[in-house]
């Protein structure tokens, strides 16, 4: 492929990027499509992509081309470890004409049986730290030219990727953290309303203590329906003592009927 064709080709995956960058949310899908469309427009095989796992010093393969599942669960890394660790940890390329010439390579993803082959590995950088790895391999005896092509290609995939998939992550982890407070609230919500004469902690209990605590203090009318025996007196109680009427009586007519009515 001469220069001009290059140009061409990589203009095309940039762009095919782009598209992907703006339609795709969620991150293993993204990176996936990312690394099929460089090994379908320029051939470069066995790709990986590493992410960083939040709060840890540990990146994990989180999408790949040519790895096998089990290859897969087996690429991960800690800061330092390896080739891909050693530009996690330095935040800088690395570009190994052989990996079998390399004590580094430390096979984990995917055994080569003794074969060569070229490996590069970029940081994905933002901010000034590194959120991941972009790697791929090429077949052995790559000239030094076309290897240093590659190199600056791939470092700036990688800052394509840098800013949307720290926004990605950023967005899960937003996310995440709201999920952990409402459920956080929930339960305080309650523990605080549940009436002392009711018993139970089931996830249908839990729905009565939530509409007992949401009708307790305002004026509406409450209809409870059941049939005889289910505790609609109970609850009728805990409406009238969790509410700001507590210290008026309460009067209970015909507690054993099929509908209860509060004048709350």
């Amino acid at each position: 492929m001469n220069d001009e064709q290059r140009a061409r080709t990589e203009l095309a995956v940039i762009y095919r990027i782009s598209q992907a960058l703006v339609h795709r949310q969620d991150i293993s899908s993204l990176l996936q499509d990312v690394l099929d469309v460089m090994e379908t427009e320029m051939g470069m095989e066995y790709g990986t992509l590493t992410l960083r796992r939040q709060d840890t010093d540990i990146f994990v393969i989180e999408a790949s081309r040519g790895l096998t599942p089990e290859e897969k669960e087996r690429g991960q890394y800690k800061l330092g470890e390896g080739i891909t660790g050693t530009v996690a940890e330095t935040g800088k390329p690395e570009v190994i004409p052989d990996v079998s010439r390399d004590s580094r390579f430390l096979h984990r993803s995917r055994s080569r049986k003794g074969t060569g082959g070229a490996f590069i590995c970029v940081p994905i950088l933002h901010h000034g730290q590194v959120v991941g790895t972009m790697s791929i391999e090429r077949p052995a005896a790559q000239d030094e030219v076309t290897l240093r092509a590659d190199l600056n290609f791939l470092m700036l995939i990688s800052n394509l990727l840098a800013e949307a998939v720290a926004s990605i992550r950023e967005e899960l982890s937003e996310r995440t953290s709201l999920k952990a407070e409402n459920e956080q609230l929930r339960r305080q919500l309650g523990d605080r309303y549940q009436p002392n004469n009711l018993v139970g902690n089931s996830k249908g209990m839990r729905m009565v203590y939530d509409q007992i605590a949401q009708v307790a203090n305002s004026n509406a009318t409450v209809l409870i329906r059941g049939e005889s025996g289910t505790g609609k007196e109970l609850v009728a109680r805990a409406i009238h003592f969790g509410s700001g009427r507590h210290n008026n009586p309460f009067i209970s007519v015909n507690p054993s009927f099929a509908l209860c009515v509060i004048n709350h």
